[in-house]
């Protein structure tokens, strides 16, 4: 047992160390307990309102599915996913590189690009009381959960770069002298 315990010391944990504490793993681990506590409630709430048990499904009635929809944290978890994927990619520049960014624009920004390269979908519908058909775009619901969470770590930390890039290289419109200093420390893209 020993000789097993040694090997694992010696030839194992010290790669499995390494890989932990490059950035982008460690970003990963800091989603994934940003968005746990989110997804323990709304896996809760879920149960709750599935629960097999016939008589309490009865007991429920329609207001299981008021319950169901309470519990969002796995419904939108792609979303969570790339506003904690942002923040903790800008939060670790900031404390393990000494960078002073702000945190609140590249979130915004990360949120605004997932959003955007999400898929959205033309459809035709027919309006009650209206005699002609109304063409809609409609977005996809179904990119903002669990499909889409590997695209949300990626843009999450693309967009993050991509701001770190641009901020460093000082390639900002500057403002006039005017401005409100807030107004200027928020505003650099």
């Amino acid at each position: 047992m020993e000789a097993l315990t040694r090997f694992i010391e010696e030839r194992i944990a010290p790669p499995l160390i390494k890989f932990s504490q490059l950035k982008y793993v460690q970003v990963m681990q800091r989603t994934g307990l940003g968005i746990m506590s989110l997804l323990v409630v709304g896996s809760v709430f879920l149960l709750v309102a599935s629960f097999p048990f016939d008589p309490w499904l009865k007991f429920l009635g329609d207001f299981r599915w008021v319950i169901a929809k309470i519990g969002v944290g796995t419904s939108f978890i792609a979303l969570y996913t790339v506003i904690t994927a942002s923040y903790g990619l800008v939060e670790f520049y900031n404390k393990q590189r000494g960078e002073n960014h702000d945190i609140i624009q590249p979130m915004i920004l990360s949120v605004a690009s997932f959003l955007l390269l999400n898929p959205t979908q033309t459809v035709t519908t027919l309006i009650e009381g209206i005699a002609s058909l109304e063409n809609s775009q409609e977005f996809q619901q179904a990119y903002l959960g669990a499909v889409g969470v590997f695209a949300a770590l990626i843009i999450a930390i693309v967009t993050v770069e991509v701001y770190r890039f641009v901020i460093n290289r000082k390639l900002v419109i500057k403002m006039p002298k005017v401005f409100h200093q807030w107004f200027l420390n928020h505003s650099s893209l």
